[in-house]
């Protein structure tokens, strides 16, 4: 009894960790209860008619009361289990050595894991973005920063090296293998980083295989798209925030770490248009968390870091602007332009002065005959004489018509939001798309007929694998979100406050994309959750560094004195 009084006593005492868990624990409750209320045919394009919520009654309530329950007594139960077992992710003996060749071995050892793959789809899969990102590159369309402009320069160059070979879109194989072997670097890079904080060789072993063997991974290393390169570059970003926090910020006193902060941030926010928010708010945050140290000795850290970003928001913003190179406006409204379709749709309350004001974006009739709840592009693209030059010349009065038509309807906008974000909040509901890209879409085949995937397992052996490489049941991704803030909590419970900061990276990704999501299910915009799952699973289990060596040398002098005394 007095065992478990003190158990108690220490649940209590950690307030933090008991209102995470019990906000965690309502939010998940109601979207299970959603998620039971919900009807989804599986198809992206389906109609409010096929694809709708049901009311919500007592049963389903009752749903969600239980799983509350049933996540309080979860977490409980890893409390239970956390207190009861010392679970250390440490060596007992402090013997890394043989660095380069470990490095080498675990790099070779993802190659070989991920080969099935490549060689199955190369050169790999190709995405409608990817295509459009090659008609900016060859100069048959204008270039704009809908794609990012570093991610098609890139191309640009990858297709320039492939009119060597005597066609430029040679240069996308050659992009497919420069990807691969880079995402191999950067996941090795990660576990070599495990191996020299001394993390214990099974961990090792589990992290290696999560990312050989785990198929999301060897998949995006064979699509192209600009998503890959992003998520590698935030990842790299989060792995040098780990050790910021493990030294307490001291590493932001030399000149060359807040360099490497500087030009990481700076792939992180040139590779995605959000990248510039996310990198904003965690310098801010960082700042915040070391603030006696910087403030003291890593002044530079502050002033070179803002710069970085002044200047990528300056280059973004005005100069973008000033040469047209932003995309069109409209493309950040996807779901404020959903919420209107769905009043007008369901014909909900709305003034005839409004009605004017949307008809002049898109036809009334439009919105009747091509809504779908889940996907904006039918709007957009579905013949619709939808007008992203009237929204451009009218963004004012755009949002002062959607702000009004949010008043009169604030139920049915919230509605619509939940259908365009399904796929992520709802752990249940997932489809295929935009989830992995190892197939090739229509259009590269009328730049160059000989342009095709080969299956060289297939043209050798006379048997493709190609069956057993593909993922058969897709996963949510709100499943990866979940698991992120259930090793977030638990980081807490641990009283590992100082590590909370890895995730803050991640997480605002998510947040960013709940914002401005124009579909509701695509995995690719959230892929750095799927990467950070092995960091994020060792995070509540970090010791301080200093601590650690302090009891590895207790240790090591006990021995000592007991082999003298023996």
């Amino acid at each position: 009894m007095k065992k478990n009084f003190k158990f108690m006593e220490h649940t209590r005492t950690n307030k933090l960790y008991f209102c995470f868990k019990i906000l965690f624990s309502i939010i998940f409750s109601i979207t299970i209860i959603l998620d039971s209320a919900i009807v989804f045919n599986g198809d992206i394009n389906s109609k409010l008619e096929q694809t709708h919520f049901n009311s919500i009654g007592f049963s389903n309530v009752l749903i969600g009361v239980i799983v509350f329950f049933i996540v309080n007594l979860c977490f409980l139960l890893l409390e239970i289990f956390l207190k009861k077992v010392d679970i250390s992710i440490y060596n007992k003996k402090n013997t890394p050595k043989h660095e380069f060749r470990f490095f080498m071995i675990i790099f070779t050892i993802l190659i070989l894991f991920w080969m099935p793959y490549f060689l199955s789809y190369f050169p790999g899969g190709v995405f409608a973005d990817t295509i459009a990102a090659i008609n900016q590159a060859t100069g048959a369309v204008g270039i704009t920063n809908h794609n990012p402009i570093l991610y098609t320069l890139i191309i640009k160059a990858f297709l320039k090296i492939g009119v060597l070979f005597g066609n430029p879109l040679y240069g996308l194989r050659l992009f497919t293998i420069a990807q691969e072997i880079i995402m191999a670097l950067v996941l090795t890079y990660f576990i070599y980083k495990l191996y020299k904080d001394n993390i214990n060789y099974k961990v090792i072993a589990i992290v290696t295989l999560y990312f050989g063997l785990f198929e999301l991974v060897p998949l995006y290393a064979v699509s192209l798209w600009k998503d890959v390169p992003f998520s590698l570059a935030l990842f790299m970003f989060i792995i040098y925030i780990w050790d910021i926090a493990k030294n307490n910020g001291e590493k932001l006193k030399e000149y060359k770490h807040t360099l490497y902060y500087c030009l990481i941030s700076l792939l992180v926010m040139f590779f995605r248009n959000n990248g510039k928010y996310i990198i904003f708010l965690v310098t801010i945050f960082i700042i915040f968390l070391y603030r006696k140290n910087i403030m003291k000795n890593a002044k530079k850290f502050i002033i070179f870091s803002f710069a970085t970003i002044f200047l990528t928001f300056l280059v973004q913003g005005p100069i973008y602007n000033k040469f047209n190179l932003n995309g069109p406006f409209n493309e950040n409204l996807g779901i404020l332009d959903q919420q209107i379709c769905y009043v007008v749709y369901t014909d909900g309350n709305i003034t005839d002065e409004q009605k004017e004001f949307i008809n002049k974006i898109i036809p009334i009739e439009s919105i009747k005959e091509h809504y779908t709840p889940l996907n904006i592009d039918n709007i957009k693209w579905g013949n619709t004489h939808f007008s992203e030059k009237f929204i451009e010349e009218n963004k004012g009065q755009y949002f002062k018509v959607w702000f009004e038509v949010f008043l009169q309807n604030p139920k049915k906008y919230i509605i619509a939001y939940l259908y365009n974000t399904l796929g992520y909040w709802d752990v249940n509901k997932a489809i295929f798309y935009g989830y992995t890209q190892e197939t090739m879409w229509p259009g590269l085949e009328e730049k160059d007929i000989g342009y095709v995937q080969y299956d060289f397992i297939y043209n050798i052996t006379g048997k493709s694998v190609r069956e057993i490489l593909k993922p058969n049941i897709a996963i949510s991704s709100a499943v990866f979100f979940v698991i992120t803030i259930v090793l977030m909590i638990m980081t807490v419970y641990k009283k590992n406050y100082k590590y909370i900061v890895l995730f803050i990276p991640s997480l605002l990704t998510y947040l960013s994309i709940l914002i401005a999501v124009p579909l509701a299910f695509t995995l690719r915009y959230i892929y750095i959750l799927v990467l950070t799952i092995p960091l994020y699973f060792i995070a509540p289990f970090i010791k301080e560094p200093t601590k650690y060596k302090c009891i590895e040398e207790s240790q090591n002098l006990k021995g000592k004195i007991s082999n003298e005394k023996a």
